[in-house]
């Protein structure tokens, strides 16, 4: 198998990060027959990760069946990329994918269209006098846009308790 062909394999199968990468840089060492011999060290230095998490992922591709670890004694491990189990994984439907949508039945379909409404930011308010959209952290029953806020007089946007208990604030 072409190397590109490899690299595009590695690419459509759903591993975890960690696992995926080590196996694209295991490719990228690996000869026309899926043989390659890096060190953990070296692995962990491309990779970019710790020799642990290189032993673990090594460890996930085992389980997969997508690699063959050979040890030897006083060397690097050798490792052999099974190639037939790429081409398995990618006919095999994503365990992990979502199951196919179902259609509502009509009493919820219509029940949720009465009740759905646009959702705004919980900033996002209309003005209180012109009803325009502005950003305001009031209550929706004081929020003025800045126009209506120039134009206002002072008893328009004085509160109502500092009116109580202060009466010459009105005007």
């Amino acid at each position: 198998m072409k190397p590109l062909d490899r690299f595009r394999l590695i690419r459509r199968l759903t591993l975890p990060g960690s696992a995926k990468c080590l196996l694209l840089v295991l490719a990228s060492h690996a000869d026309k027959d899926g043989v390659c011999w890096p060190g953990l060290h070296l692995l962990a230095q491309e990779t970019g990760f710790c020799v642990r998490t290189v032993r673990s992922a090594y460890r996930v591709l085992q389980l997969q069946g997508l690699l063959i670890l050979g040890h030897r004694r006083g060397q690097s491990t050798k490792v052999i990329l099974t190639l037939d189990a790429f081409t398995k994984l990618l006919a095999t439907p994503a365990t992990i994918a979502a199951p196919p949508r179902q259609p509502l039945p009509p009493e919820v379909a219509q029940v949720k269209a009465v009740t759905a409404q646009p959702r705004r930011k919980p900033w996002t308010l209309p003005c209180s006098n012109c009803h325009k959209l502005m950003r305001s952290t009031l209550p929706a029953s004081q929020a003025l846009c800045r126009e209506c806020r120039n134009t206002a007089t002072v008893a328009d946007t004085t509160p109502r308790n500092v009116v109580a208990l202060f009466p010459e604030a009105r005007k």
